[in-house]
Parts: structure tokens; C-alpha cells; sequence
């Protein structure tokens, strides 16, 4: 049984953009480390440009969400800012058996500052699944195990640049709220 890939080739202000990101070489990828085979098919939904950088590999039942990194990595926000999107229109599909990945493009730019992986620990403990970090990271990153370690985290990290309040935790006896900005 062959996959299906869906994408839509244009982003908002460059036309056929993911015809271009999205070579043989990174769909063959993606649909191995997706569904353990190489067999796929691609279409292009050209009714509206891509939001969250998605794509979708449809495989034996199984939707899965891949959201791509950025092909230049120039700011740790900019770099991220996509991933909301992916992660709002995941979850607003109602159907069973979805998964959200995410994906690094080959890239230029540090992709691992403290703050990006402060960042994808934060998703990873939101349940969404990196394809292929371990191709471009060789340290373990692991979800946080708990909230308060994830405070402890983020106020280690924030000491770096006091200047910086772009994400927080505000916990109470009855809620815990997590703003992170991209």
C-alpha cells in the first residue's frame, strides 16, 4: 500500500515554495520515518496557499500532520511562528487516528538554541512527535515529566535574557496556564 502525501505548493507570499522545499530526497524521508515504507504518491491542493507549513501523510488509516521546520533558521520566534497553525489545525480535525509531527528541512541557522529546545520539549510534552531531530540534534530531548519542572526550566533559561518575557507558566491551586510566544 503506497501513502498519500497532500500539500499545498504555495505559501502566502511565494508561489510553489513547497514544490521546492519538499524535494524526492525529503518526501521519500518523511514517508519512511511516517510508515516504515518508501512507496508514496503525491497531491497538490492548490485551493489555498499552506498554513503551519503542513503536510499530510495518509497511510493505512493513520493521518498524519508533519509540520516543516524553516530552511533558514534567523530568529528563534520567526523560526517557530508556523507551528501554532499546524498544531490549531490539527487539532480542529475531528476524524480518529491523527498524529502531529514535526520535521527538520535541511537548514542554515541554529536550530537548538536553549530556547528552541525549551520550545520542543514544551511540544513534545503536548504530545507531538519529532520525525528526525536526532539527524540534526545528537543530545537527548526528552518531555518535561512534570509542570514544575517545566517552571524550573523555563526560569533557568529566561535568566539568559532577563529582558525576555515571550513565554511563561502561571500555576495555581487550580489551573496551570503556559503562554508561549512564537
Amino acid at each position: 500500500m503506497e501513502a498519500i502525501i497532500t500539500y499545498r505548493p504555495d505559501a502566502q507570499k511565494t508561489l510553489g515554495l513547497f514544490d521546492i522545499v519538499l524535494t524526492r530526497e525529503v518526501l521519500l524521508d518523511i514517508c519512511q520515518l511516517v510508515t516504515g515504507q518508501s512507496r508514496f504518491r503525491v497531491v497538490k491542493d492548490r485551493s489555498t496557499y499552506n498554513r503551519g507549513r503542513l503536510l499530510l501523510v495518509e497511510y493505512e488509516g493513520f493521518i498524519n500532520y508533519v509540520s516543516l521546520s524553516e530552511a533558514s533558521i534567523d530568529g528563534r520566534n520567526s523560526s517557530l511562528q508556523s507551528v501554532p497553525t499546524a498544531i490549531n489545525m490539527f487539532y480542529a480535525d475531528q476524524r480518529q487516528n491523527t498524529r502531529l509531527c514535526y520535521y527538520f528541512i535541511p537548514h542554515i541557522g541554529n536550530a537548538f538554541t536553549d530556547y528552541h529546545l525549551f520550545v520542543y520539549r514544551l511540544l513534545m510534552t503536548a504530545g507531538v512527535y519529532f520525525l528526525n531531530i536526532g539527524s540534526y540534534y545528537q543530545q537527548s530531548v526528552l518531555p518535561y515529566r512534570n509542570i514544575d519542572d517545566l517552571i524550573i526550566d523555563r526560569r533557568e533559561n529566561q535568566t539568559s535574557n532577563s529582558s525576555n518575557n515571550s513565554s511563561y507558566v502561571s500555576k495555581t491551586s487550580d489551573k496551570i496556564q503556559i503562554y508561549a510566544k512564537t
